[in-house]
């Protein structure tokens, strides 16, 4: 009976006390829900060529489910190289002119994680492109 003794129950008992009642058990869809933002932690106005410039690339879970496996990937464009000698840049592995280093740990809901990357300032080429960073996948399967 609706808004009878052990209808709102968490417990899940029947209006008798007997058996179980999961008529008001509060569900919903599974939703997997990953945000990215880079932001650049070295702080200063402007850049030289051959200097290094520090980002920090945060992921959230914005879902009700977990995350694992996540794979981060970021394009750099012309004017930016990775730095493969720096200690901040372990576990990120280049490819042409993309990074990508995957999150090993268990990102819950409402969890955010950090990763650093360095990159070099060069000289830019003509007709050089933008920015774009992605997550690209939960490699676990989702």
């Amino acid at each position: 009976m609706p808004d009878g003794p052990g209808d709102n129950d968490t417990a899940s008992t029947s209006d008798t006390g007997v058996g179980s009642q999961d008529d008001h058990d509060p569900a919903g869809p599974k939703v997997f829900d990953l945000a990215l933002r880079k932001t650049k932690v070295t702080a200063t106005p402007s850049f030289s060529y051959g200097q290094t410039v520090m980002y920090q690339v945060e992921v959230f879970n914005q879902g009700n489910i977990a995350a694992t496996g996540i794979e981060v990937t970021d394009y750099l464009p012309c004017g930016l190289e990775f730095d493969g000698t720096s200690a901040t840049n372990v576990g990120w592995t280049l490819s042409g002119n993309k990074v990508t280093r995957t999150y090993g740990g268990v990102l819950n809901p409402g969890q955010s994680t950090t990763m650093m990357i360095d990159l070099i300032v060069r000289r830019m080429l003509y007709g050089s492109k933008y920015r774009m960073d992605e997550l690209c996948r939960d490699i676990s399967g989702r």
